[in-house]
């Protein structure tokens, strides 16, 4: 196995700025994700239906969880990638 991270073939200010639109990326979807879940929990109050709560569950787990994954571990190895560089 190769022990070159896959960001070695960018310069630093390229990673830096790769990292932060990860970070606005992943800020953006988490407060999509809790927008429409208000949406829909005040949409179900309103119109007293018990399957729009589920969904607003559904949209705050897979709208916090997936960007923190994905985006999350991105941003940790270009973090590393430029400790790395500065070492």
């Amino acid at each position: 196995m190769a022990s070159e991270s896959e960001y070695t073939n960018y310069s630093s200010d390229e990673l830096n700025k790769k990292a932060n639109r990860y970070k606005k990326v992943q800020i953006g979807m988490m407060v999509m994700a809790v927008v429409f879940a208000a949406i829909v929990g005040i949409y179900s109050a309103i119109n007293e239906l018990k399957e729009g709560y589920q969904m607003a569950g559904i949209f705050l787990v897979a709208g916090i969880a997936y960007p923190l994954l994905t985006f999350g571990a991105m941003r940790k190895k270009i973090k590393a990638e430029l400790e790395n560089r500065q070492n």
